[in-house]
């Protein structure tokens, strides 16, 4: 059942609903299955359709954005890359790198966005004043109980120690 009025650029029909414009197959779903039971929820299509417009209520059910993802990757259908954690070692690439955003992105399997907010120094802030990239390979480098006691010198935690032995990538170093 394919939404037969206007549809966006990306495929999915928009209406006004309650006084705000929305996408047509959210408002299916509400008419369908009643309001999303948590609001983070979004409308997923079993039937992967829904950048064609597709409004069947029997297609239609409330997913996490990660759940909707994977039905769009199993359908061929998924478009935005998976969310992706950088690391460390990634991110000090990026921040020494002279390509331009669009390239490092393309690299690193992140949005331009993202790649702004590192150079800019709006998120992982911490690495770079806390732990640089020489301590962190000390860290990594060092018999498990000296990097532990290397970490608690830095005020790094025994987890995050840990983590960073491991090659385990996490935002920042609390």
């Amino acid at each position: 059942m394919i939404w037969p009025f206007f549809r966006n650029h990306e495929g999915y029909g928009s209406l006004g609903y309650y006084g705000k414009v929305r996408k047509a197959h959210r408002v299916m779903c509400i008419l369908a299955n009643g309001e999303p039971p948590d609001p983070k929820l979004v409308t997923a299509h079993s039937c992967g359709n829904g950048h064609l417009g597709c409004v069947h209520p029997k297609h239609l059910s409330w997913k996490t954005i990660r759940q909707n993802r994977l039905d769009a990757n199993r359908h061929g259908t998924g478009n935005a890359p998976a969310p992706r954690r950088l690391t460390i070692d990634q991110v000090e690439q990026i921040r020494a790198s002279s390509k331009s955003y669009i390239e490092l992105a393309a690299e690193f399997g992140v949005k331009v966005p993202t790649i702004g907010k590192i150079k800019r120094g709006a998120t992982w802030t911490e690495p770079r004043s806390k732990l640089t990239l020489e301590k962190i390979k000390l860290i990594r480098d060092a018999p498990e109980t000296a990097a532990l006691d290397i970490g608690r010198a830095l005020g790094v935690d025994s987890t995050k120690v840990r983590k960073l032995r491991a090659g385990i990538s996490f935002q920042g170093i609390e």
